[in-house]
């Protein structure tokens, strides 16, 4: 299983790159169309089109990374936490956690900075709020939500280790609220706390997350028990992916529809948690079952958090790039897919691999974690 794991977490690197590379996609084709024809922009007579429905499909299906993720980091949490789950001491998390918080807080400054030269305006209080919550880029939140899940491993790891179906049960049903209050959100409609805080959600991610984790550890904590539940179901788990990626497609139809929006990236709703639930857990029960380049894949997985981290920058100037060199290239989304993933891992590990064989391998781990 925990080769498995690898596995998942190197086409988890690969799906947060095709997520975000979404929207560079999107914006070729919409807003940079009069740089290949001659049109109006932005353009909106993509809609409907089956180039619209298959990028759509790919937003879709890519935004399994997070919750692939926090399951294999709840994973293998648990396996530092020992056969009683209590081996898991406030050293191991603090030092698990810094290993996150330091490559993040300098990639964080380095987008503040960079942001700062290309006009944003930042005082004190929004540096502080970027960094603590992770707004110096949107993926970033991220890094905050695990660091929280981290910390409460310490007690998460040996609840769930002996009461792993209520923990999960609690966890899903505080999912299910979460997903409840961000129904109205993600139709647009404003919603206030108080002194007009806004209640977006977006800077406490945690009861929307915490199940993934969750399941990470009640999988390790059960593994025989989970291998065996899983392996005889496995050609359901898979029918369920093929089901729920159309329910969930035709939901962010209706949603984007509803909200009169010409896009509406896939939100965390009930139908893609779902859809989540399935994709991983059909890929972990074809255990014996190797995509090509699973080896790769799997170098990928240790390298995962580099790339996250580095990829957002490297997607905006290789996609600005091709606007102005090659604009053609923007009315192919197959092939703007092809080249902005493989530019958003590749550069990645490339920097990492020669990190770690130059003379600054000392700081490789300040860097990429």
């Amino acid at each position: 299983m925990p080769r498995r794991l690898l596995l998942l977490g190197g086409l988890a690197a690969l799906a947060v790159v095709a997520h975000h590379a979404t929207h560079w996609v999107v914006t070729g084709t919409v807003w940079w169309a009069d740089r290949y024809q001659a049109v109006a922009v932005p353009d909106y007579t993509w809609i409907g089109t089956p180039k619209f429905l298959a990028v759509r499909l790919v937003d879709l299906l890519s935004t399994f990374a997070v919750p692939a993720f926090l399951f294999t980091s709840g994973y293998f949490i648990s396996v530092v936490g020992g056969r009683s789950g209590r081996d898991l001491g406030w050293p191991t998390v603090l030092r698990r956690s810094l290993w996150l918080i330091i490559p993040y807080l300098v990639w964080s400054s380095i987008l503040i900075i960079l942001n700062s030269l290309n006009g944003q305006e930042y005082d004190v209080w929004t540096v502080a709020r970027a960094l603590l919550l992770g707004e110096a880029a949107p993926p970033y939140y991220y890094v905050p939500l695990a660091v929280q899940l981290f910390l409460l491993s310490v007690w998460l790891v040996p609840l769930t280790r002996f009461h792993a179906k209520a923990v999960l049960a609690v966890s899903a049903a505080v999912a299910g609220a979460s997903l409840l209050v961000h129904y109205p959100i993600i139709a647009g409609v404003s919603t206030t706390f108080g002194r007009g805080w806004p209640i977006s959600l977006d800077w406490w991610q945690l009861p929307l997350y915490a199940v993934w984790f969750v399941g990470g550890i009640a999988a390790q904590s059960n593994l025989p028990a989970f291998r065996r539940w899983l392996q005889p179901r496995r050609r359901w788990l898979l029918a369920g992916v093929v089901l729920t990626a159309l329910l969930a497609l035709v939901e962010s139809e209706l949603m984007r529809r509803a909200g009169g929006r010409d896009w509406l990236s896939p939100q965390a709703t009930l139908w893609t948690n779902i859809l989540d639930a399935f994709l991983i857990l059909a890929f972990l029960a074809y255990e014996a079952a190797d995509p090509p380049f699973a080896g790769q894949l799997r170098h990928l997985g240790t390298m995962s958090f580099g790339i996250y981290l580095m990829h957002v920058p490297i997607l905006e100037v290789v996609s600005r790039g091709i606007a102005h060199v090659a604009p053609g290239l923007l009315a192919l989304a197959g092939l703007m897919y092809f080249i902005l993933i493989a530019s958003g891992v590749g550069i990645p590990a490339l920097a990492m691999i020669a990190t770690r064989r130059s003379r600054l391998r000392p700081v490789y781990s300040f860097l990429f974690g």
